[in-house]
C-alpha cells in the first residue's frame, strides 16, 4: 500500500512536470512569434531612439523641457505665417499651372485678367502677381510680422500736436 501510494505520487509528480514542461515550451514558442510580429511590424529603424542611446539620453531626461533655443526672442504671430505659406503655396501652383501654357492661351488669360502681354515669361509671371494681389488684397501674406500698419495723419503745418493716428483693427501679438 505504501509502495503503490509512493508509485502514485511519483506519477503525479511526473505528469506535473511534464505539464510544466510543455507549458513552457508553448509560453516559449508564442513570446518568439510575439518578437517576430514585432520585429517585422514595425519599419525602417527607430534613429531617434538610436541617436538618443547614442547622446546618452535617459528615458527619465526626455519627458523633461530643454533649453529654449528662442530665449528672449518674441514670438511671430501665427496668421503670418500661415498667410506667407498660403501666398506662396498659391504662387507655385498658379506657376505649375500656366506653365504649359502657349502664346494663344496667356493672350487669352491677359484679356480676361486686364494683364498687358509683353513676353511669354514675362506675362506667365505678371498675370501670377495680378492673381496674388487679387487674392490677397494687395497684402501678400507678408506684412511686417503680423503686426498691422498704421496710417498716420499729418497737418500741413508739420505741427505735431495736430498728428492724429487711425488704428485699423490692430492685431496684437
Amino acid at each position: 500500500m505504501e509502495v503503490e501510494a509512493l508509485q502514485a505520487l511519483r506519477i503525479s509528480e511526473m505528469n506535473a512536470r511534464k505539464e510544466s514542461e510543455v507549458e513552457i515550451d508553448r509560453l516559449k514558442q508564442s513570446l518568439a512569434r510575439l518578437e517576430m510580429v514585432q520585429r517585422t511590424g514595425t519599419r525602417g529603424t527607430n534613429l531617434k531612439l538610436k541617436l538618443d542611446e547614442a547622446a546618452g539620453k535617459n528615458d527619465n531626461a526626455a519627458n523633461e523641457p530643454g533649453p529654449s533655443v528662442r530665449k528672449n526672442k518674441e514670438k511671430a504671430a501665427p496668421g503670418s505665417v500661415s498667410k506667407a505659406v498660403d501666398r506662396d503655396a498659391f504662387v507655385m501652383a498658379n506657376r505649375w499651372d500656366l506653365r504649359g501654357k502657349n502664346k494663344d492661351a496667356v493672350m487669352t488669360i491677359c484679356k480676361n485678367e486686364g494683364v498687358v502681354y509683353t513676353t511669354l515669361e514675362p506675362t506667365k509671371e505678371a498675370i501670377v502677381q495680378a492673381r496674388v494681389e487679387k487674392t490677397f488684397n494687395g497684402d501678400g501674406g507678408k506684412n511686417d510680422k503680423g503686426k498691422a500698419s498704421v496710417p498716420v495723419k499729418v497737418s500741413k503745418d508739420g505741427d505735431e500736436s495736430s498728428v492724429k493716428e487711425t488704428h485699423d483693427d490692430l492685431i496684437v501679438s
